[in-house]
């Protein structure tokens, strides 16, 4: 490959003198750096004979460090390329960076290296893609200085792939990736299903790869690719390891994966989040060994708006950014699971969206938790769990019916009793049209459940985990309710509905004390609904 390298002297003048400018016209009269290409100035038009081929403008070793970037503009193209920047290291070795466009883009613009920008060599267009006539147009082509830095190093819609339609960033926006910054990476779903998938690596000199171990620890993440449903930011600090090799002479920094789009590529220097100060630690309240309800309470302090802790023998937790001892002020600032966190498996994680507001954070038994709470992203907050020890099983809890009708007290006139530690029974209560109630314990920790309204005697009513109060139909008197733990339903079994008489004519129909219908009863207690009329019977 030869390449005519011409040095235009109003480009070199212009280049020499530019430390005042904050923008310099490289000029469209005469592009006499390249190789199988042509360039008519009168149409300001390049003609390429060949991949790879290009055309632009020599500049012989000229200080550009007053520049940030090389923007060209162009008509809509009918090729794919790259603007070329050659720079001379203080060695003598020859340093080429570039940055893409795409068929049918009408602008590319390429960041300077600071590095090596005192000694710029050349700057050229690159035809990557042949199509008949490949031509490109050019409108405008200049130098910006001045700027301030933007944290948005690459925004589009890419749909990649792991190789030809990856994202490629240029080593020369990543001037601030170094160990300590904060890089993000927004994505989704390029076609709806089962999932995506991609990951950061190096495109190096001799053209291997090398991937990113920054995001190794965060889940569903292996071997550098990370594997996901829905669509998100990947947020991770950049270690020693990464900065290192983004400064070792790599060509690019490739975004590749399947199924997968990119919409916007971020890096913010450590400690200088735009817009975002990270609180410098949370505060936990809530019932485990060692905490208590008791403000400020517990300091967890956090890197980068991330935060770990476990909690021991825990039931309900709740924490703030805040540390203060008034409860209006910490709730201001609080976040919770809305929903509480469900039973899974040992030993997985499992992640939950967070909401701001002042409700507690139940946990699905007393046990053994660890807790990874990320507010890096303060429009997208999670919280990650893990749940260290087995659920206890025969385990009865002291559990009540807490309303209106007992002043949402733990009244021990409205405590259910258990032989199994799954049916609960509370006997003898009474509630009216108006009443509102939950099940739960009486610190409201472990268990909380509601979300059943217009409650009518004998039906099955599935609850939900801090749902909403529940409330009944028909005022009931002397009634038994029916909780099953294992189930987490609840229904009402009467031997008296006040004012309502019994449908006589309804065929029966019965339950077992779990819940669920049988149609043959025999040899056992058994709920027996007629109508709107339910009683508690023993068949033989």
């Amino acid at each position: 490959m030869v390449k005519n390298l011409l040095m235009t002297a109003a480009v070199a003048a212009m280049a020499l003198g530019a430390s005042a400018e904050t923008k310099l016209d490289l000029g469209l009269d005469d592009l006499g750096s390249g190789w199988s290409s042509t360039y008519d100035a009168a149409t300001h038009t390049i003609t390429y004979e060949g991949d790879w081929t290009g055309r632009g403008w020599w500049l012989g070793g000229v200080d550009l460090s007053d520049y940030d970037t090389v923007n060209i503009e162009f008509e809509e193209c009918n090729i794919g390329g790259q603007i070329v920047i050659q720079y001379k290291d203080a060695e003598g070795n020859e340093i080429n960076e570039s940055a893409s466009f795409s068929q049918g883009d009408s602008e590319a613009v390429a960041l300077f290296n600071l590095d090596y920008s005192e000694n710029v060599m050349q700057i050229y267009i690159q035809c990557s893609s042949l199509t008949e006539n490949p031509t490109l147009v050019l409108k405008a082509a200049y130098l910006v200085g001045g700027m301030d830095y933007d944290p948005v190093i690459w925004e589009g819609e890419q749909a990649i792939d792991w190789w030809s339609n990856a994202v490629q960033l240029q080593v020369a926006s990543l001037s601030q990736a170094v160990e300590g910054a904060t890089m993000k990476v927004s994505y989704q779903m390029t076609t709806a299903g089962e999932y995506g998938c991609f990951k950061l690596q190096s495109l190096n000199s001799d053209w291997t790869q090398t991937y990113f171990t920054s995001y190794s620890d965060q889940e569903n993440v292996e071997e550098g690719v990370l594997t996901f449903y829905e669509a998100g930011v990947l947020s991770f600090v950049i270690n020693a390891e990464d900065a290192a090799l983004i400064k070792s002479g790599i060509q690019s920094v490739m975004i590749v994966g399947d199924n997968t789009t990119i919409t916007k590529v971020e890096v913010i220097p450590a400690g200088s989040e735009p817009g975002v100060e990270y609180a410098p630690a949370i505060y936990v309240v809530g019932d485990a060994d060692g905490l208590t309800w008791n403000l400020p309470g517990m300091e967890v302090p956090g890197t980068n708006g991330i935060y770990s802790f476990k909690l021991t023998n825990a039931s309900s937790f709740k924490f703030s950014t805040v540390e203060t001892t008034s409860w209006d002020e910490f709730n201001a600032a609080a976040y919770y699971v809305d929903g509480g966190v469900e039973s899974f498996d040992v030993g997985e994680i499992f992640s939950y969206p967070l909401v701001q507001g002042d409700a507690n954070n139940v946990l699905p038994y007393v046990g053994d938790y660890q807790f990874e709470v990320q507010l890096d992203i303060p429009d997208n907050p999670w919280m990650d769990v893990t749940i260290l020890t087995e659920e206890p099983k025969g385990e009865i809890y002291e559990i009540y019916l807490l309303g209106t009708m007992n002043n949402w007290s733990a009244d021990p006139n409205y405590m259910f009793s258990s032989s199994d530690g799954i049916v609960y029974t509370l006997s003898g209560v009474s509630v009216s049209v108006g009443d509102e109630f939950k099940v739960a314990d009486a610190n409201w920790s472990t268990i909380d459940y509601g979300g059943a309204s217009n409650m009518e005697a004998g039906v099955v009513y599935e609850l939900t985990k801090q749902g909403s109060n529940c409330t009944v139909a028909q005022d009931f008197e002397d009634v038994t309710f029916i909780f099953n733990y294992e189930n987490k339903t609840l229904q009402i079994s009467t031997s008296g509905i006040a004012s309502v008489a019994a449908d006589t004519d309804a065929e029966a129909v019965y339950y077992n004390l779990q819940g669920i219908r049988v149609d043959n009863p025999e040899n056992g207690i058994f709920v027996k609904r007629v109508g709107s009329k339910a009683t508690t019977v023993f068949v033989k």
